[in-house]
């Protein structure tokens, strides 16, 4: 038999790639690393894991407590913080980390590929592993930006992963109880990673149901349900759904006084359903490539979307063939699952969509793999010079995209901004912020979240709900602000600001505008 080891190597030099690029970034320090591998909801999240673990509760300004985080993604910077001794070590560890877990899906791909090079599981492990290179690198300032997406990404393949083993077992016999248990604790997790993420979760579950005792069961589908595993089995199933639900909720309730995570409530409210944008910001969580301002083409990223469900539920595959019949499974469980997520999200901010990628990703590279397996058989190419061919054209394209890819300016000024009030203004003083997160990190104040995301639950109820200027002034004096750094208010905000605050630093913005440092005015 021919060893793999030349295609697999290819995957693995390919995770090594995308593993390389961004650590030459972390190397250069924390202003490099804020401009080119975060954003500023990163810092909600290392801002809040910091707070945690060096006052003992859940905040992100040291005087709210909040439960605006993912659980997960919240636990495992809450674990570095332990391992950090100053914040700038902090943020090059959770950016590791990040970087780290959005090339794991390298390891599954490799898993899949098989061990003779000659057999299409090897050409599907490498063309995943092209099209994961280039959907997770373009634009480079999208995902590796330090939140969950990668965790979740990660998650993801895992349970893609376990989901194939126990199909390729049911082709030569009865399923372990402990391998569907282990799938169960995955789909739990991938919920903890994003509690948006439970109809992903639920559609797997249904699919593992569907694959042991219904009619996708490889070998003797049935129509009916008929039970194959000890009804244990079942029950210690519904158990582990339940505690990890009961757990994931009580954080939220313990944490910041909701069930909910306020990041939710405060998007759920600005829901827009009517408008051109949100047909836009549909398109960004369907297709993973976007240009930059061109909306009206991104939208085509829609129909791509439904053309490709239909290919492939359309997909004739031969009887035996095994490896494409479950990863078309796979696929078509995803795309529904994010199909489901879009749709019941549809209309909400722009930048949320950002944060779920994860599974669209995922769907993507395991779709173009299977269509591009199917054209190389189709043309009768060879194997290995179609995957050489594929690496470089795609190594080059990533490279030329990393190396053109300028700073993020606004990111830059803010980082400014935060070290100029960390060396300026008083140390015990209160600074609001409706983009509070680097200038929270870096300026080493208590910064008072105003978009409400990070914030507390009565903050919303009380404020942004009611879209009370007098109230927002009144939250001000609770709290005790006196200073407010931005470079944007909304417009309902704007003659309160100007009314009560004056400008003693302004950072200019390549684009225009500026991040303006204001005292307030009593």
């Amino acid at each position: 038999m021919q060893r793999s080891e030349p295609m697999r190597w290819l995957i693995a030099g390919l995770a090594l790639m995308q593993l390389a690029i961004p650590l030459a970034y972390i190397a250069a320090g924390e202003a490099r690393i804020n401009a080119f591998l975060t954003n500023d909801d990163t810092y909600y999240y290392l801002q809040t894991a910091w707070n945690a673990r060096h006052l003992g509760f859940v905040t992100f300004d040291g005087i709210n407590a909040t439960n605006g985080v993912q659980f997960l993604w919240f636990c495992v910077l809450y674990g570095l913080a332990f391992l950090s001794g100053d914040k700038s070590t902090f943020l090059a560890l959770a950016s590791t980390a990040a970087i780290v877990l959005t090339c794991a899906p390298y390891a599954v791909m490799w898993r899949l590929s098989g061990d003779n090079s000659r057999r299409r599981e090897a050409l599907l492990g490498v063309f995943m592993a092209l099209w994961w290179f280039l959907i997770c690198a373009y634009p480079p300032n999208q995902y590796l930006s330090g939140l969950e997406s990668p965790l979740h990404a990660s998650i993801i393949w895992l349970i893609v992963l376990q989901y194939i083993r126990i199909y390729r077992r049911l082709s030569i016999g009865p399923v372990r109880s402990s391998s569907a248990l282990f799938l169960v604790v995955l789909l739990i997790l991938n919920t903890w990673t994003r509690l948006d993420s439970f109809g992903l979760s639920a559609s797997f579950l249904v699919l593992l149901l569907l694959t042991i005792d219904g009619p996708l069961h490889p070998v003797s589908p049935s129509v009916s349900f008929t039970r194959s595993l000890p009804l244990a089995t079942y029950i210690a199933g519904a158990l582990v759904v339940a505690a990890g639900t009961v757990t994931l909720f009580a954080f939220f309730w313990l944490a910041g006084g909701s069930l909910m995570p306020v990041s939710a409530i405060v998007k759920g409210h600005q829901v827009n359903r009517l408008s051109l944008g949100a047909f836009y910001n549909w398109s960004l969580v369907l297709f993973p490539l976007r240009i930059q301002g061109a909306n009206l083409l991104n939208i085509l990223g829609i129909l791509a979307m439904f053309g490709s469900m239909w290919k492939l539920i359309g997909m004739r595959v031969a009887s035996g063939d095994r490896a494409i019949a479950v990863l078309r499974l796979v696929a078509i469980t995803l795309g529904a699952s994010v199909l489901v997520h879009s749709i019941a999200t549809f209309g909400m901010f722009r930048y949320y969509y950002f944060w779920y990628l994860s599974a669209s990703f995922t769907y993507w590279t395991i779709a173009l793999a299977l269509f591009g397996v199917e054209l190389v058989e189709r043309r009768a190419w060879g194997h290995r010079m179609t995957a050489v061919l594929g690496a470089a054209v795609a190594v080059p394209v990533v490279c030329l995209w990393w190396l053109r890819e300028p700073p993020n300016n606004l990111a830059a000024t803010r980082y400014e901004a935060g070290k100029w009030i960390d060396a300026n203004v008083e140390a015990d003083a209160v600074v609001g912020s409706f983009n509070a997160g680097q200038l929270g990190y870096f300026s080493n104040r208590s910064v008072v979240n105003l978009d409400g995301l990070i914030n507390n639950v009565r903050y919303f109820e009380n404020v942004l709900r009611t879209q009370s200027p007098a109230a927002l002034s009144a939250y001000m004096d609770q709290v005790g602000i006196d200073y407010l750094a931005d470079h944007i208010v909304g417009t309902t905000w704007r003659p309160l600001i100007e009314r009560q605050f004056i400008t003693i630093q302004e950072f200019r913005l390549a684009s225009g505008g500026s991040v303006r440092v204001m005292k307030r005015v009593r």
